[in-house]
């Protein structure tokens, strides 16, 4: 081609130039072929691979598909007739959700043409600043954030970090589908690359250097977050095969506050699922939304990139929300269904009152900005009634939630679903107070 121009106003070479240089890699890869004396089907995959996304970033619009998908397609084409162990770490790029995420052209373009080493926080590891690897830790950032929309719900809190966050241009409004999100994040997380058990096996003349590291942090969020989105459905054996998994907690998660509050939260909404038969559930309850609290009162949010802060605001939402989930369940369970709620009293009974009002205006604080919001009325509503409020008054609250939920339902009023009333404190308090429903 013999075109090796360079930006006027820069030192660095142009995206033609990176085109150019990827095609000749393409040339001298086909000359030596990929037979026994060859390149390695690992080693073509991924030249073919650079070739496809420099395609993508300097041809024009309407040649980059078709140019870009034609390396793709040799890519895996190679991928496929390599072993399995030599080529396993590149999978994911040949996912439909990685298709459709390295497809904005600006927003891989601002990916790879990024100087500043990128923040993630505790919820992805930090990579070498190849190019596949910062496609491969920004695409683990995405999903994770969809994961988030999904459990939080709604997109709201990564508009307010909108321009920050890296071209993110489909603003994470599409449908997820958790099973599929999951699974891959989990491939692209964990260990990809198998031990090179034989000397002559072809990717073992270029040494080692194929192999990479998991993610211990990303896979342990991916699945609490699944865990916790099969809890919202009542899907609970799908979320039990995720206890094992989580269980097994990276040193970096317990060192950061939020990652340590969220997974006490987990615990003490795991016992009021799974364990609630247990005669000490209260007390194991109350022990772990405490140290949630403490961590949480200790979490300050760090500088990171725009969509990591959605999801530092998510999961932080979704913690507390645990919290008062958890200690209205383990109230509950103290209460005879036999008597009124408000004519009862029992041990222990100030703790949950002291440790739901504090959970409720921390959450109250993060999310006063949102606007009406029927969610935080409902938990209001439960705060009161822990703290004696009179009955008549929060029963006439609950039948303000309902009738506007129903109406919603109708129709009549649009109500998005990070608003919506919480499904298990509004079922809760209909129940206690159905002796005043005459």
């Amino acid at each position: 081609m013999g075109i090796t121009d360079y930006n006027n106003d820069s030192d660095e070479p142009s995206t033609i130039s990176g085109l150019y240089l990827a095609l000749c890699a393409v040339n001298l890869a086909e000359a030596a072929g990929s037979s026994s004396d060859g390149l390695p089907r690992a080693i073509m995959a991924q030249i073919y691979l650079a070739a496809s996304i420099r395609c993508r970033l300097a041809l024009p619009k309407l040649l980059a598909p078709f140019f870009s998908g034609y390396f793709m397609r040799r890519a895996r084409r190679h991928v496929r007739r390599a072993p399995e162990h030599s080529v396993s770490h590149l999978l994911w790029l040949f996912h439909p959700v990685t298709r459709k995420y390295v497809s904005d052209t600006k927003r891989l373009e601002n990916v790879l043409s990024s100087k500043q080493k990128l923040r993630f926080g505790s919820f992805v590891e930090d990579e070498q600043l190849s190019p596949l690897s910062r496609i491969r830790t920004t695409l683990k950032v995405y999903l994770l954030s969809k994961l988030v929309q999904e459990l939080v719900g709604g997109d709201e809190i990564f508009t307010k970090n909108v321009e920050r966050i890296l071209n993110d241009n489909d603003r994470l409004d599409d449908e997820v589908d958790v099973v599929d999100v999951s699974r891959l994040l989990v491939s692209i997380s964990t260990q990809c690359a198998g031990v090179l058990t034989n000397e002559k096996d072809e990717s073992a003349k270029f040494g080692q250097w194929l192999s990479r590291n998991g993610d211990a942090c990303c896979t342990w969020w991916t699945h609490v977050l699944t865990c916790g989105i099969y809890w919202r459905g009542n899907k609970n054996e799908l979320a039990r095969q995720h206890y094992s998994l989580i269980r097994n907690c990276p040193p970096e998660i317990l060192k950061d506050n939020l990652g340590l509050s969220v997974g006490h939260a987990l615990c003490a909404r795991k016992i009021c699922i799974d364990d609630r038969d247990s005669p000490k559930v209260s007390q194991y309850v109350c022990l772990h939304t405490k140290k949630a609290l403490e961590s949480l009162r200790l979490f300050s949010t760090s500088r990171t990139s725009g969509v990591v802060s959605g999801i530092q605001d998510g999961t932080r939402r979704m913690a507390y929300e645990w919290v008062m989930s958890s200690l209205l369940d383990a109230w509950r369970s103290n209460l005879f269904a036999s008597k009124p709620y408000w004519t009862q009293s029992f041990k222990g009974q100030q703790m949950f009152s002291t440790l739901y009002q504090e959970a409720y205006n921390h959450y109250a604080l993060i999310n006063g900005t949102r606007g009406d919001c029927w969610r935080l009325f409902v938990y209001e509503l439960t705060s009161r009634m822990l703290n004696g409020a009179n009955p008549q008054a929060t029963w006439s609250g609950v039948r303000r939630v309902r009738s506007t939920k129903m109406d919603a339902v109708r129709g009549r009023v649009s109500m998005r679903r990070s608003a919506q009333p919480d499904a298990f404190h509004l079922h809760t308090l209909v129940k206690l107070h159905s002796v005043m429903d005459i």
